[in-house]
């Protein structure tokens, strides 16, 4: 019998990644086994609330982290050695709360002592991943964290490590310390995945992130959500968009963006006369801008932008009062725009006006479209052979209008089906 090497056994196994029972199963059969299954139980930590792993996290503390914990009289697990010297195989790390570390030391979720400790404990826990996780390119982290893990990122971040994504939600950050990061920003050339959720950037966060996406030329993916941003910081990171050449994903929701924010982002992707923007912006392919209250007007000025757009597929306004003329402007835009699959237009007023002509995958529940928007919808896919998905719940289109346009999307699926066969 021939035997298998690592790397096949490795590849089997990875199908095994998520189902810990039958991986642990693995461990048992003979040290090859075990090598690769330990590999894989090991890339991706997740300390939510799992408090033997937290446990066995600590074992691997040096003394100087420990020292930090000393003032809380915190008793270390008394384990043996381990087997393996596990962080090495360690690629990502997810922190997603405080409730793990909290119920391992069972102490409140409320009390502010409490979240102290916890936050300290996770500080000292980001150390040691940080020192010995040598493959180590994802780290997620919710929560609060203090300036000293923001400043132990941002020197990580300044030496260019492997780390390729960062992802911080409700961390409580303010602009000084998001400032810290931008500045790292702008010195890093491996980081392609930056996300902060939920942490009110403030005027001069905002302004430190737009300057650094200037300087930066390898993010690709930036998720700006839930922070806050007025509209003069989100005017500022439209314009450092138009400069951007690398960027091909922005999560801009929750911003409160207004029209005029609006308008610098329609600017920075149409530019002046249109063609300068195209190339100067010829990346960007996902932009979602749901609840933003952008208004018609700004409808009005994508509309023009997506005109002359060559790269954008995915673009979600939902939820941000365009109204008929806006839904309308937008519409005409698709007739020329070959490039935009998607288009997410739910919540927006549109009415009947606005809604008429969108029929290039649309996305439009809650518009108030009614029985005559049905009609010509269904009238628009009767021409087009390439929509196979169409989401249209509460929108009050009657039944035998919805089996039509239900026929004849299974009609392009079917078309679809016979081409690859070709």
């Amino acid at each position: 019998m021939i035997a298998l090497p690592s790397e096949c056994f490795f590849g089997i196994l990875i199908n095994l990644k998520g189902h810990y029972r039958s991986l642990f199963s693995c461990l048992l059969v003979n040290r090859q086994w075990c090598r690769n299954a330990v590999l894989i139980l090991w890339s991706e930590l997740d300390i939510f609330e799992n408090k033997k792993l937290i446990r066995t996290c600590l074992l691997a503390l040096s003394l100087e982290e420990q020292a930090l914990l000393v003032p809380f009289n915190i008793v270390f697990p008394n384990y043996p050695k381990l087997l393996f010297d596990y962080t090495n195989y360690i690629m990502t790390i997810k922190i997603y709360s405080d409730e793990g570390i909290l119920k391992w030391l069972s102490l409140s979720t409320n009390d502010v002592m409490s979240i102290y400790i916890a936050g300290t404990i996770k500080y000292a826990l980001t150390i040691m991943f940080l020192r010995k996780c040598k493959n180590l390119k994802n780290i997620i982290i919710g929560g609060t964290i203090y300036d000293k893990t923001i400043n132990l990122l941002a020197r990580i971040l300044n030496k260019n490590s492997g780390l390729t994504s960062l992802r911080l939600r409700n961390n409580h950050l303010d602009s000084e310390e998001v400032k810290i990061l931008a500045d790292a920003l702008c010195k890093n050339n491996t980081l392609t995945i930056l996300e902060i959720h939920n942490n009110k950037l403030g005027f001069k966060g905002g302004k430190a992130l737009a300057e650094a996406l200037f300087k930066n030329h390898t993010l690709t993916f930036l998720s700006l959500k839930g922070n806050g941003l007025c509209t003069k910081v989100g005017s500022m990171l439209m314009m450092a968009l138009y400069k951007n050449t690398t960027l091909t994903y922005l999560h801009f929701v929750d911003n409160y963006l207004d029209s005029e924010g609006g308008k610098a982002l329609a600017e920075a992707l149409s530019g002046n006369a249109l063609m300068e923007a195209l190339c100067k912006n010829s990346t960007l392919t996902f932009l979602k801008l749901k609840s933003n209250s952008l208004g018609p007007d700004v409808g009005k000025t994508l509309a023009k932008a997506l005109y002359m757009n060559a790269t954008l597929t995915f673009l979600d306004l939902n939820g941000n009062k365009l109204g008929s003329e806006g839904g309308k402007s937008l519409a005409k835009a698709l007739y020329r725009n070959n490039s935009l699959t998607h288009l997410k237009l739910n919540n927006n007023q549109l009415g009947f006006e606005g809604g008429k002509a969108l029929a290039e995958s649309l996305y439009l529940s809650d518009n108030q479209l009614g029985f005559e928007i049905g009609e010509a919808l269904s009238e628009a896919l009767n021409k087009n052979t390439t929509l196979t998905t169409l989401s249209l719940y509460s929108n009050q289109i009657c039944d035998s209008i919805l089996d039509k346009i239900d026929n004849l999307l299974t009609r392009n699926k079917k078309n679809k089906a016979l081409t690859l066969h070709e």
